[in-house]
């Protein structure tokens, strides 16, 4: 039975969510103060409360919550889809601290231009909800925005439970104001390739994305690169613009274990609304051909060009910016590939010429990956004869990276230039409507 002071925040009812109340109040909860334990209670008395919650609102309501546990071998958190956390460590104090670490660095591609993140820390039998604030793009120490609770007393543990529902009401009213899209901050994202795995680490202790490959010895045999020469390609790029950036030190091979940390530059081009002007496709064409541009002039070309290696930053359509990712698939100009190594998109008898991969190889095959985004909305003269020259087939063309910036379409600086160049008197006319898609999160 409740206390009697508990007693008026609830009614008898029936039905989903009065059940999942009832679990929430009343379910039995494990003795002891092991993770397992503290885990299976702030489960039990807020986590699936806050997912019942959001299910018993109509679908165009709901806020999607979804709750990921975080199984990384030096974690012990739970991470929510929607920019809260679940700390388990021995003591409070700990578990606040440890919410604090993992969401020390600040970031729009994180979490946008939300002023706070909504969270609750929970260790032993305590709990208590609390909210980050941003700061000059740093999170300050976590601010409690209610009591303590200790779940092993009824009364504490149904007030907790109240303050769980008032805690779903708070994330549903900030709802609005989180971003469409955001990279996955403390996700591990994994893929599998043809004997070797590729994971992304988007850290929160420090402003980095951590890539890692293994075995490299098999990566390294089908790409033809090695650590070294990533290295040196790091190095010769790491001022140079429309590309990724490695953090100081670059890449370092462990055991058989590849690893860099790189800068989360922009969301995937998969997160980015169709087109609507030609300003918008130039913005894109500048941004990568500087990219492009760097690689060449190191003397590598990329040879992965598609639209999933492409990442834009956060903000206004004429704002952006636009990078390559992926230099791991990189390799020196003018080798013969392995025979198993084959991108999606490259186009047999046209990629290579002379069994080799080239600059010109290159252009071609960023021709290709951004024509299908670009054709509708480049109406201008100008325009359409940029598409074509940097669609030409490799073994007839005879412009560079370099020399593809200077068209009269992009009109870029050079070495002066220090951003978008989407500035021309032609076809700012919108031509479609824009979409919304998924979330994913990817990059490097």
């Amino acid at each position: 039975m409740l206390p009697t002071a508990c007693l008026r925040s609830f009614v008898a009812a029936s039905g989903r969510l009065a059940r999942a109340v009832g679990h929430s109040v009343a379910a039995a909860l494990p003795p002891g103060d092991s993770v397992v334990c503290t885990a299976i209670r702030e489960h039990l008395v807020v986590s699936s409360l806050l997912v019942e919650l959001d299910r018993a609102l109509p679908p165009d309501l709901r806020i999607g919550l979804v709750l990921e546990r975080d199984d990384r071998p030096d974690s012990s958190s739970f991470m929510a889809a929607d920019g809260f956390w679940e700390n388990k460590a021995a003591s409070m104090g700990e578990a606040v601290e440890d919410l604090r670490k993992k969401t020390a660095f600040w970031t729009p591609l994180y979490y946008g231009g939300t002023e706070y993140l909504p969270c609750f820390a929970a260790a032993g039998s305590k709990l208590q909800f609390y909210a980050i604030l941003r700061a000059s793009g740093m999170v300050t120490v976590p601010v409690p925005i209610s009591p303590q609770y200790d779940l092993t007393d009824m009364a504490a543990r149904a007030r907790a439970v109240v303050a769980t529902i008032k805690f779903y009401q708070l994330l549903r009213a900030q709802y609005a104001f989180y971003p469409a899209f955001v990279l996955p901050a403390g996700a591990l994202v994994r893929a599998e390739g043809d004997g070797f795995t590729r994971e992304l680490l988007f850290r929160t202790d420090t402003l980095a994305v951590r890539k890692r490959v293994s075995p490299w010895r098999t990566f390294a045999s089908l790409c033809g690169m090695e650590v070294e020469q990533l290295q040196e390609l790091y190095d010769a790029t790491a001022q140079r613009q429309g590309l990724v950036h490695a953090v100081e030190g670059g890449p370092i091979l462990e055991g058989n274990m590849y690893s860099v940390d790189i800068v989360p530059v922009g969301l995937p081009s998969s997160n980015t609304e169709p087109f609507e002007t030609e300003d918008e496709a130039r913005q894109l064409l500048h941004g990568l051909l500087h990219g492009l541009a760097a690689i060449h002039q190191a003397g590598f070309v990329h040879r992965d060009l598609r639209w999933d290696n492409f990442a834009c930053s956060p903000g206004a359509p004429n704002s952006r910016r636009w990078f390559l990712l992926d230099l791991e698939s990189c390799a020196p100009a003018d080798q013969q590939p392995a025979p198993d190594f084959a991108p999606v998109g490259w186009r047999p008898g046209t990629t290579l010429v002379g069994g080799r991969y080239t600059r010109a190889s290159d252009l071609f095959q960023l021709g290709m990956a951004v024509l299908p985004h670009c054709a509708l909305v480049v109406q201008s003269p100008e325009g359409r004869a940029f598409l074509e020259a940097i669609s030409t087939p490799p073994a007839n063309q005879t412009l560079r990276a370099e020399d593809l910036l200077g068209h009269e379409w992009l009109r870029c600086e050079g070495d002066a230039c220090s951003g978008p160049r989407a500035r021309s008197q032609t076809s700012d006319k919108k031509v479609q409507p824009f979409s919304r898609g998924g979330m994913r999160g990817r990059q490097g």
